[in-house]
């Protein structure tokens, strides 16, 4: 939809994804959150509409796509922000990903998490941070499934 050179698929295919993001299930609404181009006027003002949206995942991809857009960005932020000190997982990994020093922080505590799944959920959100050495220790991890898949996040790691 976005490199098509047909309008009217162009057109069709936006009118979907902004009807997904209106409602629908929450994953499918995220996933059009992540796909819609924020060029348009209509997909920032449907951004902006979910932003107010009682479903936390949807209101949380729709702030992180507002990150992305500078009249919207401070604001986007600071809702994140406010969404994080409340206890929202997404948006504390949001800001981590994006590099904010109290976010990576607090991420970088759920290593020693006695869930390994906590611990590979952090590992993927410090290694999207850039921060793949702070999980160096989870290759030597008691777990054998958390020692496998940090071995292979390492291994698909590329260098900056």
């Amino acid at each position: 939809m976005q490199n098509g050179s047909d309008p009217g698929a162009r057109a069709a295919g936006q009118r979907a994804l902004l009807r997904a993001i209106g409602g629908g299930l929450s994953r499918d609404r995220v996933l059009a959150i992540g796909r819609a181009p924020t060029a348009e006027r209509d997909v920032l003002d449907a951004l902006n509409k979910a932003t107010t949206d009682a479903d936390a995942p949807v209101k949380i991809a729709a702030l992180v796509r507002l990150t992305g857009v500078t009249e919207a960005r401070t604001k986007a932020w600071g809702e994140l922000r406010k969404l994080a000190d409340g206890g929202a997982r997404e948006a504390l990994f949001a800001l981590a990903r994006a590099g904010d020093p109290t976010s990576i922080d607090k991420v970088t505590k759920e290593l020693a998490s006695t869930e390994p799944e906590a611990r590979l959920r952090a590992m993927n959100v410090l290694i999207d941070a850039g921060r793949l050495v702070s999980t160096a220790d989870l290759l030597a991890d008691a777990h054998p499934g958390v020692r496998m898949r940090a071995s292979c996040a390492v291994l698909s790691t590329r260098a900056p």
